[in-house]
């Protein structure tokens, strides 16, 4: 048995399940609040509202009033709730 093989009692680790270990490029960040920009978390991230517009457009949305959260993910992707219309 080679020295680097592990026993079943051990533990996988992130590096055996080939998970992804490197550092999230972001940290998961509210950038809008019913239907509110939030700028100082867009400054903060370095990103511009064009940046963020573009996103929501991109899953057709067309106005930021329309929106109840939004949020920023770790890999740069954007997490988007609507309002629901009564």
């Amino acid at each position: 048995m080679s020295v680097l093989q592990k026993t079943s009692a051990q533990a996988a680790t992130k590096h055996d399940v080939h998970a992804n270990i490197a550092p999230p490029t972001y940290l998961p960040t509210e950038v809008i609040s019913d239907g509110q920009l939030i700028y100082e978390n867009i400054v903060e991230l370095e990103l511009t509202e064009e940046w963020l517009m573009k996103k929501l457009k991109k899953q057709k949305v067309q106005n930021v009033k329309d929106v109840y959260f939004a949020q920023v993910q770790t890999d740069g992707s954007l997490y988007i709730s609507l309002k629901v219309n009564k």
